[in-house]
C-alpha cells in the first residue's frame, strides 16, 4: 500500500503533519511521541 502513496503521504509527510498538530494542541502529543515540547 505504501508503494501506491506519494512521498508526501510516507514518513516525511505524516512527520509534517505531526509537527502542525504539535503547534495546535500543544506539549501534550510531543510528552506522548517523546519529542522535546516547547
Amino acid at each position: 500500500m505504501a508503494d501506491t502513496l506519494p512521498r508526501e503521504y510516507t514518513f516525511s509527510g505524516l512527520t509534517e503533519g505531526q509537527s502542525k498538530i504539535t503547534v495546535i494542541t500543544g506539549s501534550g502529543i510531543d510528552v506522548e511521541a517523546g519529542l522535546p515540547s516547547f
